[in-house]
Protein backbone atom coordinates (compact mmCIF):
# COMPACT_ATOMS: atom_id res chain seq x y z
CA UNK A 1 0.00 0.00 0.00
CA UNK A 2 3.00 3.08 0.97
CA UNK A 3 4.51 1.73 -2.96
CA UNK A 4 1.44 2.41 -4.64
CA UNK A 5 0.87 5.20 -2.97
CA UNK A 6 4.39 6.68 -3.47
CA UNK A 7 4.89 5.76 -6.79
CA UNK A 8 2.68 4.63 -9.34
CA UNK A 9 5.17 2.06 -10.30
CA UNK A 10 4.46 0.53 -6.77
CA UNK A 11 1.40 -1.29 -7.93
CA UNK A 12 3.43 -3.92 -10.09
CA UNK A 13 5.27 -5.60 -6.66
CA UNK A 14 2.44 -8.19 -6.65
CA UNK A 15 3.45 -8.66 -10.21
CA UNK A 16 7.42 -9.04 -9.36
CA UNK A 17 5.61 -10.97 -6.14
CA UNK A 18 4.31 -13.78 -9.14
CA UNK A 19 7.02 -14.18 -11.29
CA UNK A 20 9.42 -14.85 -7.81
CA UNK A 21 6.46 -17.53 -6.80
CA UNK A 22 6.16 -18.86 -10.57
CA UNK A 23 9.84 -19.32 -11.15
CA UNK A 24 11.34 -20.42 -8.34
CA UNK A 25 8.54 -21.56 -5.73
CA UNK A 26 6.21 -23.06 -7.95
CA UNK A 27 3.34 -22.63 -5.83
CA UNK A 28 4.86 -24.79 -3.50
CA UNK A 29 3.55 -24.91 0.04
CA UNK A 30 4.17 -27.12 3.18
CA UNK A 31 0.34 -27.51 3.78
CA UNK A 32 -3.20 -26.70 2.48
CA UNK A 33 -3.43 -23.97 5.02
CA UNK A 34 -0.44 -21.93 3.09
CA UNK A 35 -1.43 -22.61 -0.33
CA UNK A 36 -5.21 -21.21 0.64
CA UNK A 37 -2.87 -18.00 2.08
CA UNK A 38 -0.38 -17.72 -1.46
CA UNK A 39 -3.34 -17.93 -3.89
CA UNK A 40 -5.53 -16.00 -1.56
CA UNK A 41 -2.81 -13.09 -1.16
CA UNK A 42 -2.31 -13.17 -5.16
CA UNK A 43 -6.01 -13.01 -5.62
CA UNK A 44 -6.69 -10.37 -3.57
CA UNK A 45 -4.24 -8.20 -4.42
CA UNK A 46 -3.26 -9.18 -8.17
CA UNK A 47 -6.38 -10.87 -10.09
CA UNK A 48 -9.28 -8.36 -8.19
CA UNK A 49 -7.79 -4.88 -8.63
CA UNK A 50 -6.90 -6.30 -12.16
CA UNK A 51 -10.51 -7.08 -13.32
CA UNK A 52 -12.03 -3.81 -11.26
CA UNK A 53 -9.24 -1.70 -12.90
CA UNK A 54 -10.06 -3.04 -16.47
CA UNK A 55 -14.13 -2.97 -15.24
CA UNK A 56 -13.31 1.00 -14.20
CA UNK A 57 -11.73 1.74 -17.57
CA UNK A 58 -13.70 0.19 -20.21
CA UNK A 59 -16.65 -0.76 -18.52
CA UNK A 60 -17.65 2.02 -16.41
CA UNK A 61 -16.73 4.56 -19.28
CA UNK A 62 -13.66 5.93 -17.33
CA UNK A 63 -11.35 5.62 -20.94
CA UNK A 64 -9.93 9.11 -19.83
CA UNK A 65 -6.97 7.63 -18.13
CA UNK A 66 -6.08 5.98 -22.15
CA UNK A 67 -6.61 9.19 -23.87
CA UNK A 68 -3.90 9.84 -26.16
CA UNK A 69 -5.45 13.56 -27.11
CA UNK A 70 -2.21 15.10 -26.36
CA UNK A 71 -0.14 12.69 -28.11
CA UNK A 72 0.54 12.45 -31.76
CA UNK A 73 0.47 8.96 -32.17
CA UNK A 74 -2.40 6.43 -31.16
CA UNK A 75 -2.58 3.31 -28.92
CA UNK A 76 -1.64 1.02 -31.66
CA UNK A 77 1.58 2.78 -33.04
CA UNK A 78 2.59 2.49 -29.22
CA UNK A 79 2.18 -1.11 -28.97
CA UNK A 80 4.15 -1.27 -32.16
CA UNK A 81 6.60 0.64 -31.49
CA UNK A 82 6.95 -0.78 -27.81
CA UNK A 83 8.04 -4.14 -29.30
CA UNK A 84 11.07 -2.35 -30.57
CA UNK A 85 11.80 -0.32 -27.75
CA UNK A 86 11.90 -3.14 -25.19
CA UNK A 87 15.04 -4.57 -27.08
CA UNK A 88 16.31 -1.04 -26.61
CA UNK A 89 15.94 -1.34 -23.30
CA UNK A 90 17.53 -4.71 -22.84
CA UNK A 91 20.50 -3.50 -24.73
CA UNK A 92 21.24 -0.59 -22.92
CA UNK A 93 20.83 -2.44 -19.59
CA UNK A 94 23.71 -5.05 -21.15
CA UNK A 95 25.23 -3.65 -23.30
CA UNK A 96 24.97 0.45 -22.17
CA UNK A 97 26.87 3.45 -24.33
CA UNK A 98 26.68 7.01 -23.69
CA UNK A 99 25.99 7.96 -27.04
CA UNK A 100 22.79 5.78 -26.55
CA UNK A 101 21.39 6.82 -22.96
CA UNK A 102 19.57 9.78 -22.93
CA UNK A 103 16.79 10.86 -21.01
CA UNK A 104 14.79 12.09 -24.25
CA UNK A 105 14.33 9.21 -26.78
CA UNK A 106 11.96 11.34 -29.07
CA UNK A 107 14.02 10.13 -31.74
CA UNK A 108 13.02 6.88 -32.15
CA UNK A 109 10.73 6.90 -34.78
CA UNK A 110 7.11 5.14 -34.38
CA UNK A 111 5.85 1.88 -36.25
CA UNK A 112 2.83 2.26 -37.77
CA UNK A 113 2.74 -1.13 -39.16
CA UNK A 114 4.24 -4.09 -38.92
CA UNK A 115 6.48 -3.38 -41.58
CA UNK A 116 6.49 0.29 -41.21
CA UNK A 117 9.84 0.35 -39.89
CA UNK A 118 10.68 -3.47 -40.67
CA UNK A 119 12.22 -4.06 -37.61
CA UNK A 120 8.93 -3.78 -36.36
CA UNK A 121 7.92 -7.67 -36.96
CA UNK A 122 11.37 -9.06 -36.45
CA UNK A 123 11.15 -7.30 -32.66
CA UNK A 124 8.06 -9.13 -32.31
CA UNK A 125 9.27 -12.55 -33.12
CA UNK A 126 12.07 -11.67 -30.87
CA UNK A 127 9.71 -11.34 -27.93
CA UNK A 128 7.78 -14.84 -28.34
CA UNK A 129 11.00 -16.30 -28.68
CA UNK A 130 12.39 -14.79 -25.37
CA UNK A 131 9.27 -15.84 -23.84
CA UNK A 132 9.55 -19.23 -25.29
CA UNK A 133 13.37 -19.18 -23.69
CA UNK A 134 12.35 -18.55 -20.44
CA UNK A 135 9.19 -21.65 -20.55
CA UNK A 136 11.88 -23.85 -22.23
CA UNK A 137 14.58 -22.96 -19.13
CA UNK A 138 12.01 -22.94 -16.08
CA UNK A 139 13.79 -26.18 -14.51
CA UNK A 140 16.94 -26.62 -16.09
CA UNK A 141 18.06 -22.30 -15.22
CA UNK A 142 15.26 -20.94 -12.56
CA UNK A 143 16.80 -17.76 -12.51
CA UNK A 144 16.67 -16.71 -15.89
CA UNK A 145 13.02 -17.43 -16.21
CA UNK A 146 12.92 -15.38 -13.21
CA UNK A 147 15.01 -12.85 -15.37
CA UNK A 148 12.82 -12.64 -17.87
CA UNK A 149 9.73 -13.03 -16.10
CA UNK A 150 10.61 -9.95 -14.18
CA UNK A 151 11.73 -7.83 -16.70
CA UNK A 152 8.20 -8.24 -18.89
CA UNK A 153 6.37 -7.77 -15.72
CA UNK A 154 8.80 -4.49 -15.18
CA UNK A 155 6.95 -3.44 -18.33
CA UNK A 156 3.42 -4.27 -17.79
CA UNK A 157 2.76 -0.31 -16.90
CA UNK A 158 5.54 1.17 -18.80
CA UNK A 159 5.56 -0.78 -22.41
CA UNK A 160 1.63 -1.23 -22.66
CA UNK A 161 -1.74 0.44 -23.47
CA UNK A 162 -1.31 3.33 -20.92
CA UNK A 163 -0.81 6.78 -22.83
CA UNK A 164 3.12 7.49 -21.52
CA UNK A 165 5.72 8.63 -24.12
CA UNK A 166 7.05 6.48 -26.13
CA UNK A 167 10.96 5.82 -24.56
CA UNK A 168 11.69 6.16 -20.51
CA UNK A 169 14.94 4.53 -19.94
CA UNK A 170 15.05 5.36 -15.75
CA UNK A 171 12.04 4.02 -15.53
CA UNK A 172 13.29 0.37 -15.86
CA UNK A 173 15.73 1.10 -12.70
CA UNK A 174 13.56 -1.92 -10.81
CA UNK A 175 13.10 -4.09 -14.09
CA UNK A 176 16.49 -3.70 -15.26
CA UNK A 177 17.02 -6.21 -12.51
CA UNK A 178 15.64 -9.25 -14.47
CA UNK A 179 18.36 -8.93 -17.43
CA UNK A 180 21.32 -8.88 -15.28
CA UNK A 181 19.75 -11.62 -13.36
CA UNK A 182 19.67 -13.85 -16.01
CA UNK A 183 22.98 -13.09 -17.55
CA UNK A 184 24.97 -13.33 -14.01
CA UNK A 185 22.73 -16.82 -13.32
CA UNK A 186 24.61 -17.78 -16.48
CA UNK A 187 28.01 -16.81 -15.35
CA UNK A 188 27.41 -18.39 -12.16
CA UNK A 189 24.95 -20.72 -11.93
CA UNK A 190 23.18 -22.29 -9.11
CA UNK A 191 24.44 -25.18 -9.74
CA UNK A 192 28.30 -24.74 -8.49
CA UNK A 193 30.94 -25.27 -11.90
CA UNK A 194 34.59 -25.38 -11.44
CA UNK A 195 34.72 -24.82 -15.11
CA UNK A 196 36.70 -22.07 -16.03
CA UNK A 197 36.42 -20.02 -13.19
CA UNK A 198 39.07 -17.31 -13.35
CA UNK A 199 37.52 -16.45 -17.07
CA UNK A 200 34.13 -16.58 -15.56
CA UNK A 201 35.56 -14.03 -12.58
CA UNK A 202 37.13 -11.61 -15.48
CA UNK A 203 33.98 -11.39 -17.17
CA UNK A 204 32.50 -9.83 -14.39
CA UNK A 205 35.38 -7.68 -14.03
CA UNK A 206 34.95 -6.55 -17.20
CA UNK A 207 31.55 -5.84 -17.04
CA UNK A 208 31.63 -4.06 -13.61
CA UNK A 209 34.56 -2.02 -15.09
CA UNK A 210 32.52 -1.00 -17.81
CA UNK A 211 29.68 -0.08 -16.43
CA UNK A 212 31.21 2.14 -13.74
CA UNK A 213 33.10 3.94 -16.76
CA UNK A 214 29.53 4.66 -18.24
CA UNK A 215 28.27 6.08 -15.10
CA UNK A 216 30.99 8.22 -14.66
CA UNK A 217 31.02 9.60 -18.03
CA UNK A 218 27.34 9.98 -17.34
CA UNK A 219 27.80 12.00 -13.76
CA UNK A 220 30.44 13.76 -15.33
CA UNK A 221 27.79 15.10 -18.24
CA UNK A 222 25.46 15.98 -15.31
CA UNK A 223 27.66 17.89 -13.33
CA UNK A 224 25.80 21.17 -14.31
CA UNK A 225 22.90 21.85 -16.35
CA UNK A 226 24.58 22.98 -19.50
CA UNK A 227 26.65 20.59 -19.65
CA UNK A 228 23.93 17.87 -19.31
CA UNK A 229 22.06 19.66 -22.09
CA UNK A 230 24.93 19.57 -24.29
CA UNK A 231 25.85 16.46 -23.99
CA UNK A 232 21.86 15.20 -24.49
CA UNK A 233 21.54 17.06 -27.65
CA UNK A 234 25.26 16.63 -28.74
CA UNK A 235 24.38 12.75 -29.05
CA UNK A 236 20.48 13.12 -30.03
CA UNK A 237 20.58 16.00 -32.56
CA UNK A 238 17.75 14.95 -34.10
CA UNK A 239 15.51 14.74 -30.61
CA UNK A 240 13.66 18.00 -30.50
CA UNK A 241 13.45 17.78 -26.53
CA UNK A 242 17.13 17.32 -25.91
CA UNK A 243 17.84 19.89 -28.42
CA UNK A 244 15.31 22.11 -27.32
CA UNK A 245 16.66 21.78 -23.56
CA UNK A 246 19.70 22.93 -24.71
CA UNK A 247 18.26 25.82 -25.95
CA UNK A 248 16.18 26.55 -23.11
CA UNK A 249 19.39 26.55 -21.14
CA UNK A 250 21.10 29.09 -23.34
CA UNK A 251 17.93 31.60 -22.93
CA UNK A 252 17.77 30.91 -19.05
CA UNK A 253 21.51 32.31 -19.37
CA UNK A 254 20.35 35.07 -21.66
CA UNK A 255 17.67 36.14 -19.25
CA UNK A 256 19.84 36.23 -16.20
CA UNK A 257 22.32 38.92 -18.44
CA UNK A 258 24.77 36.43 -20.27
CA UNK A 259 24.27 37.86 -23.33
CA UNK A 260 27.05 36.85 -25.49
CA UNK A 261 25.38 33.40 -25.67
CA UNK A 262 21.47 34.41 -27.34
CA UNK A 263 23.50 33.70 -30.45
CA UNK A 264 23.33 29.61 -29.41
CA UNK A 265 20.27 30.25 -28.22
CA UNK A 266 18.56 31.23 -31.33
CA UNK A 267 20.60 28.90 -33.39
CA UNK A 268 19.51 25.73 -30.95
CA UNK A 269 15.98 26.67 -30.52
CA UNK A 270 15.39 27.28 -34.53
CA UNK A 271 17.40 23.72 -34.84
CA UNK A 272 15.15 22.38 -32.49
CA UNK A 273 12.10 24.01 -34.40
CA UNK A 274 12.89 23.09 -37.47
CA UNK A 275 13.10 19.14 -36.71
CA UNK A 276 10.35 17.12 -38.24
CA UNK A 277 8.34 15.76 -35.08
CA UNK A 278 8.91 19.24 -33.25
CA UNK A 279 6.36 21.25 -31.49
CA UNK A 280 6.28 25.01 -30.76
CA UNK A 281 7.78 24.96 -27.75
CA UNK A 282 11.02 25.80 -29.03
CA UNK A 283 9.39 28.77 -30.93
CA UNK A 284 7.89 30.40 -28.03
CA UNK A 285 10.82 30.06 -26.01
CA UNK A 286 12.58 31.90 -29.01
CA UNK A 287 9.95 34.56 -29.36
CA UNK A 288 9.61 35.18 -25.39
CA UNK A 289 13.19 35.57 -25.82
CA UNK A 290 13.50 37.99 -28.33
CA UNK A 291 10.89 39.55 -27.39
CA UNK A 292 12.24 41.08 -23.88
CA UNK A 293 15.83 41.22 -25.10
CA UNK A 294 16.33 42.02 -28.50
CA UNK A 295 12.74 43.37 -29.17
CA UNK A 296 13.53 41.86 -32.61
CA UNK A 297 12.03 38.58 -34.09
CA UNK A 298 13.47 35.81 -36.31
CA UNK A 299 12.40 35.98 -39.87
CA UNK A 300 9.40 33.81 -40.52
CA UNK A 301 9.32 32.66 -36.53
CA UNK A 302 5.96 33.20 -36.47
CA UNK A 303 5.14 31.52 -39.68
CA UNK A 304 6.68 28.59 -38.36
CA UNK A 305 4.81 28.36 -34.95
CA UNK A 306 1.73 28.83 -37.41
CA UNK A 307 2.48 26.27 -39.30
CA UNK A 308 3.06 23.46 -36.63
CA UNK A 309 -0.01 24.62 -35.28
CA UNK A 310 -2.18 24.31 -38.17
CA UNK A 311 -0.61 20.65 -39.72
CA UNK A 312 0.58 18.33 -37.04
CA UNK A 313 -1.15 16.96 -33.50
CA UNK A 314 -1.47 19.62 -30.80
CA UNK A 315 -0.01 17.95 -27.78
CA UNK A 316 0.76 19.18 -24.32
CA UNK A 317 3.57 20.83 -25.12
CA UNK A 318 2.03 23.04 -27.85
CA UNK A 319 -0.27 24.18 -25.25
CA UNK A 320 2.05 24.92 -22.56
CA UNK A 321 4.03 27.12 -25.20
CA UNK A 322 1.06 29.19 -26.26
CA UNK A 323 0.30 29.12 -22.22
CA UNK A 324 3.79 30.64 -22.12
CA UNK A 325 3.16 33.02 -24.85
CA UNK A 326 0.05 34.57 -23.79
CA UNK A 327 1.20 34.99 -20.03
CA UNK A 328 3.98 36.61 -20.69
CA UNK A 329 1.82 39.21 -23.27
CA UNK A 330 -0.34 39.47 -20.54
CA UNK A 331 2.14 40.39 -18.26
CA UNK A 332 3.50 42.71 -20.39
CA UNK A 333 6.46 41.21 -20.30
CA UNK A 334 6.91 40.54 -23.89
CA UNK A 335 5.47 42.68 -26.46
CA UNK A 336 4.37 40.54 -30.00
CA UNK A 337 3.70 41.58 -33.38
CA UNK A 338 0.67 42.61 -33.72
CA UNK A 339 -2.07 40.18 -34.40
CA UNK A 340 0.30 37.48 -33.76
CA UNK A 341 -0.94 35.56 -31.01
CA UNK A 342 -4.29 35.60 -32.58
CA UNK A 343 -3.01 33.76 -35.78
CA UNK A 344 -1.53 31.28 -33.58
CA UNK A 345 -5.21 30.80 -32.44
CA UNK A 346 -6.70 30.83 -35.73
CA UNK A 347 -4.14 28.09 -36.82
CA UNK A 348 -4.61 26.15 -33.78
CA UNK A 349 -8.58 26.11 -34.46
CA UNK A 350 -7.99 25.22 -38.01
CA UNK A 351 -6.28 21.85 -36.77
CA UNK A 352 -8.17 19.07 -38.60
CA UNK A 353 -6.98 16.55 -36.03
CA UNK A 354 -8.21 19.11 -33.13
CA UNK A 355 -12.12 17.51 -33.80
CA UNK A 356 -10.69 14.38 -32.33
CA UNK A 357 -9.15 15.83 -29.17
CA UNK A 358 -12.28 17.99 -27.31
CA UNK A 359 -9.98 18.05 -24.32
CA UNK A 360 -7.50 20.16 -26.10
CA UNK A 361 -9.77 22.27 -28.42
CA UNK A 362 -11.49 22.98 -24.70
CA UNK A 363 -7.76 23.97 -23.45
CA UNK A 364 -6.89 25.93 -26.50
CA UNK A 365 -10.23 27.85 -26.02
CA UNK A 366 -9.41 28.78 -22.51
CA UNK A 367 -5.89 30.32 -23.16
CA UNK A 368 -7.15 32.41 -26.19
CA UNK A 369 -9.80 33.35 -23.47
CA UNK A 370 -7.16 34.41 -21.19
CA UNK A 371 -5.33 36.49 -23.70
CA UNK A 372 -8.62 38.39 -24.95
CA UNK A 373 -9.34 38.79 -21.51
CA UNK A 374 -5.97 40.32 -20.30
CA UNK A 375 -5.34 42.22 -24.03
CA UNK A 376 -5.56 46.27 -24.11
CA UNK A 377 -7.94 47.11 -24.47
CA UNK A 378 -9.79 44.01 -23.54
CA UNK A 379 -12.08 41.68 -24.63
CA UNK A 380 -14.45 40.58 -22.85
CA UNK A 381 -17.37 39.55 -25.01
CA UNK A 382 -15.02 37.33 -27.09
CA UNK A 383 -13.05 36.12 -24.16
CA UNK A 384 -16.67 34.91 -22.92
CA UNK A 385 -17.57 33.50 -26.34
CA UNK A 386 -14.02 31.24 -25.82
CA UNK A 387 -15.14 30.22 -22.68
CA UNK A 388 -18.36 28.81 -23.41
CA UNK A 389 -16.59 26.93 -26.00
CA UNK A 390 -14.67 25.37 -23.66
CA UNK A 391 -17.74 24.99 -21.91
CA UNK A 392 -19.27 23.10 -24.67
CA UNK A 393 -16.56 20.93 -25.48
CA UNK A 394 -16.18 19.62 -21.64
CA UNK A 395 -19.33 20.58 -20.19
CA UNK A 396 -18.34 18.53 -16.75
CA UNK A 397 -15.51 20.31 -15.87
CA UNK A 398 -16.28 22.65 -13.42
CA UNK A 399 -13.16 25.22 -14.02
CA UNK A 400 -14.32 25.60 -17.42
CA UNK A 401 -17.78 26.94 -16.62
CA UNK A 402 -15.73 29.04 -13.28
CA UNK A 403 -13.50 30.73 -16.05
CA UNK A 404 -17.22 32.23 -17.84
CA UNK A 405 -17.88 33.03 -14.06
CA UNK A 406 -14.76 34.88 -13.54
CA UNK A 407 -15.15 36.68 -16.90
CA UNK A 408 -19.03 37.88 -16.39
CA UNK A 409 -17.57 39.37 -13.18
CA UNK A 410 -14.79 41.04 -15.18
CA UNK A 411 -17.61 42.27 -17.25
CA UNK A 412 -19.64 43.44 -14.43
CA UNK A 413 -22.50 41.81 -15.16
CA UNK A 414 -23.77 40.52 -12.26
CA UNK A 415 -27.24 38.86 -13.49
CA UNK A 416 -25.08 36.43 -16.59
CA UNK A 417 -22.32 36.04 -13.37
CA UNK A 418 -25.56 35.31 -11.28
CA UNK A 419 -27.14 32.54 -14.14
CA UNK A 420 -23.37 30.92 -14.78
CA UNK A 421 -22.71 30.57 -10.98
CA UNK A 422 -25.76 28.41 -10.84
CA UNK A 423 -24.20 25.94 -13.46
CA UNK A 424 -21.10 25.63 -11.41
CA UNK A 425 -23.10 24.93 -8.37
CA UNK A 426 -24.63 22.02 -10.07
CA UNK A 427 -21.37 20.48 -10.20
CA UNK A 428 -20.56 20.74 -6.85
CA UNK A 429 -21.05 16.90 -6.39
CA UNK A 430 -19.82 16.33 -2.68
CA UNK A 431 -18.60 19.96 -1.84
CA UNK A 432 -15.38 19.74 -3.75
CA UNK A 433 -15.80 23.03 -4.98
CA UNK A 434 -17.11 24.97 -1.54
CA UNK A 435 -14.39 27.21 -1.59
CA UNK A 436 -14.10 28.12 -5.64
CA UNK A 437 -18.02 28.78 -5.28
CA UNK A 438 -17.71 31.22 -1.79
CA UNK A 439 -14.68 33.08 -3.39
CA UNK A 440 -17.36 33.97 -6.64
CA UNK A 441 -19.75 34.27 -4.25
CA UNK A 442 -17.89 36.65 -2.64
CA UNK A 443 -16.79 38.59 -5.39
CA UNK A 444 -20.32 38.65 -6.94
CA UNK A 445 -22.00 40.12 -3.68
CA UNK A 446 -19.00 43.20 -3.61
CA UNK A 447 -20.17 43.56 -7.59
CA UNK A 448 -23.90 43.79 -6.34
CA UNK A 449 -23.13 46.25 -3.58
CA UNK A 450 -20.73 48.05 -5.93
CA UNK A 451 -23.35 48.36 -8.46
CA UNK A 452 -26.06 49.58 -6.06
CA UNK A 453 -23.86 52.19 -4.38
CA UNK A 454 -23.20 53.28 -7.99
CA UNK A 455 -19.55 53.12 -7.97
CA UNK A 456 -19.91 50.60 -11.38
CA UNK A 457 -21.80 51.00 -14.06
CA UNK A 458 -24.55 48.60 -13.99
CA UNK A 459 -24.05 47.16 -17.50
CA UNK A 460 -21.15 45.62 -19.20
Amino acid sequence: ALAVLSKESGALMPCYMLAVEACLFRFRCPDRRARRMVAGYFALFLLLPGVLGLIWIFGLGHGGMLSYAGRDFTMGERLLTETRVIWLYLFWTLLPRISSLSLYHDDIPLSHGLLHPWTTLPAIFGLVMLIGLAVALRRRQPLVTLGIAWFFAGQLMESTIFPLQITFEHRNYLADMGPLLAVLSLVFPLRASDAMPRLRRLFCVLLLAAFAGVTLQRAWHWRNPLTLAESEAYYHPKSPYATYELGQTYANLVLTGQLQVMPDAQRVLLQSLALPNASIIAGTTLAMVEAQVTHQFSPGLFTRIAELLRTRHIGSSDTTGLYSLVGCESHQHCRLPEGSLDGLFAAAFANPYLSHKPRTAADLHVIYGNYLAGAVPRRLNDARAQMLKAVALAPGTAQYRINVVIVDLAMEDAALAEQDLMAVRNLNHYGLLDREIAGLEKNLARLKRDQAAGKTPSGK
